[in-house]
């Protein structure tokens, strides 16, 4: 298990990856840069998705190692509690990580089924606009 400075910086960089590539795709398509963006719909979709996994996980050991690090530093590393979860802390980084993945492998593919790659409907704003 890494420290948690550098569970930190993992995190940092997948938001960073993320807020990069949403910000400079909506500046390359306003500059016409790219042309025909829903080619890269999907790929973009799927990219991001994967960023945003990364980012999720990324973020459960940060959050375990802060909770039990100040824990531990006001002294309550005494407490039968605290005391056990220091002990089995990467045991609980691995049991939230395994739920993470299987609500990913449940929630993925019922969202591909339910059309969240599917062309979004127009809405009643944008039927009237082009009328």
């Amino acid at each position: 298990m890494f420290s948690l400075r550098t569970h930190v910086l993992i995190l940092v960089a997948f938001f960073a990856a993320l807020l990069i590539i949403g910000w400079g795709g909506a500046i390359l398509q306003g500059m016409g840069v790219i042309r025909a963006p829903q080619a890269l719909r999907v790929p973009m979709m799927i990219v991001m998705g994967l960023l945003v996994l990364g980012l999720v996980f990324s973020a459960v050991p940060v959050m375990v190692m802060l909770v039990l690090g100040v824990q531990k530093h006001i002294g309550n590393e005494n407490v039968a509690l605290v005391a056990a979860a220091l002990r089995r802390q990467r045991t609980i980084i691995y049991v939230l990580w395994a739920l993470l993945a299987v609500g990913s492998l449940i929630a993925i593919p019922a969202a591909i089924l339910d059309g969240a790659f599917r062309e979004a409907p127009a809405t009643d704003t944008e039927k009237s606009g082009s009328e």
